[in-house]
């Protein structure tokens, strides 16, 4: 199992953090604040550890020689930044993701290669949350929208509701519905329980389901 080494506990760190625990990924988390890593050692499998993220002696500490996956995600960019290049420079990470709120950095891409910063991957919440507004926009009716392969393919959440077209019909009645569409349904959940999506079950009101596809 990869060794994923997350440098602050702020909101963005812990809830990574938590997800990741959850899919039983091996996680040590980094913070200088005592009150931000106690509540996450309290409830969740993980390591955490009290020292600056850029600094190599705590990095060391934290075990970022064994480290598989660095996720830089402090409220300040320049420590993201000086973490990612110490992680690449001296311990050959081999993925290092930066949270970036600087939008004059992110104009300058060619600043994040391996002979700048050494970031393959940045992180811009404000973007982030734009984008996915955006999307759900454009996707009238969904709950939920989640873009792959680069954008060609999509995920998308919709809930049945009363006396709609498929309130009480099988799968099977949607897939002629929906015919030629190149998407599939690929889960279904009814009251936070998953449901196998074969041709005989039946949607109901409230039901979210999810369908795959090309973006087309």
């Amino acid at each position: 199992m990869p060794n994923i080494l997350i440098l602050g506990a702020g909101r963005v760190g812990s809830s990574v953090a938590e997800q990741l625990v959850h899919e039983r990924y091996n996680v040590t988390i980094v913070d200088n604040d005592a009150s931000l890593l106690k509540p996450l050692a309290d409830r969740l499998d993980l390591r955490t550890l009290l020292g600056s993220a850029n600094s190599p002696k705590t990095l060391i500490a934290a075990g970022i020689e064994d480290t598989d996956l660095l996720l830089a995600v402090t409220p300040y960019d320049e420590v993201n930044i000086v973490a990612c290049k110490i992680a690449h420079d001296l311990f050959n990470v081999p993925i290092r993701l930066a949270r970036i709120r600087e939008q004059d950095l992110l104009s300058y891409p060619s600043l994040f290669n391996d002979s700048g910063f050494a970031v393959n991957h940045v992180i811009t919440p404000a973007q982030i949350v734009t984008d996915y507004l955006v999307s759900l926009i454009e996707t009238t009716e969904a709950l939920q929208v989640l873009e792959f392969a680069d954008g060609l393919a999509k995920m998308i959440a919709v809930r049945v509701e009363a006396g709609s077209q498929m309130d009480g019909q099988d799968l099977a009645y949607l897939a002629r519905k929906l015919n030629p569409t190149e998407c599939r349904v690929v889960s279904i959940y009814r009251s936070n329980q998953r449901l196998k999506p074969n041709g005989q079950v039946s949607l109901k009101s409230g039901d979210e389901v999810f369908f795959s596809g090309r973006k087309s």
